[in-house]
Order: C-alpha cells, then structure tokens, then sequence
C-alpha cells in the first residue's frame, strides 16, 4: 500500500504527505521509547504542523490542539 500511496502522492505534488504518513508510521513503531516518541512528534510538528512551516499540512486547530494536548500527557 505504502508504494501505491507514494506514487499517488507524486502525480498530485503532494510529497509533504507522503513523507509525513512515513514519518508517523516511525513515530507509532517507537511505541515503547518514549524519548523517541518526544522527538519523533517535535520533529513532525515543526515540519509538518507548526503555523508557516514551508511543508505545513492542512491540520484544523481542533486537531492541532488535541495533538498538543496528548504530546503533553506523554
């Protein structure tokens, strides 16, 4: 599935969501390091989330303030 995403993600210059589905696939696999997981959601809110970043996905403020809010009770 992950090929046929990528592929999808290329035709529609989308490759911000390609590289941020990658880059949470990495975050979930380190369910059991939690200094990992710390790093892993900075790095992926700074590129992908954070207001103005040049590859900022289309995430609604609720969602941003629930992400938050979960990074904080990790």
């Amino acid at each position: 599935m992950s090929d046929c995403f990528e592929e999808f993600c290329r035709q529609e210059l989308a490759d911000e969501n390609w590289l941020f589905w990658k880059g949470v696939e990495d975050f979930k696999s380190a369910e059991n390091n939690l200094a990992r997981r710390k790093e892993l959601f900075e790095a992926l809110y700074s590129k992908y989330i954070d207001e103005g970043s040049h590859t900022e996905m289309n995430v609604s403020g609720m969602r941003i303030s629930l992400l938050c809010s979960q990074y904080l009770n990790m």
